[in-house]
């Protein structure tokens, strides 16, 4: 999702662009899109919608789930959450 505002900005700088994405997208697999997003400082609202897992993986965690948190299948995350807003803050992002 951030590649595509970013493109779309890129487009026209006149407007503000908002986009909606789940934690799985923005934290893991789309990690480097949304730092670059952030970096460049595009001119949009970027939505995380944060419920800790893949949607599509049923129940496989994602990089924002809380340490210690519990799968259905009783599996027990042992990794540290990334902090989206933290890295967004460091990485020069204005809010």
């Amino acid at each position: 999702m951030p590649s595509v505002l970013t493109g779309a900005a890129l487009a026209n700088r006149d407007l503000l662009y908002l986009g909606v994405s789940g934690d799985g997208d923005s934290a893991s697999i789309g990690l480097g899109q949304f730092a670059h997003a952030m970096r460049r400082n595009v001119n949009m609202v970027y939505i995380v919608e944060n419920n800790g897992v893949y949607g599509l993986t049923k129940g496989q965690f994602s990089a924002t789930a809380d340490k210690g948190s519990q799968s259905k299948k009783g599996v027990v995350n042992a990794d540290s959450p990334v902090d989206l807003v933290g890295l967004a803050m460091q990485l020069g992002a204005s809010f």
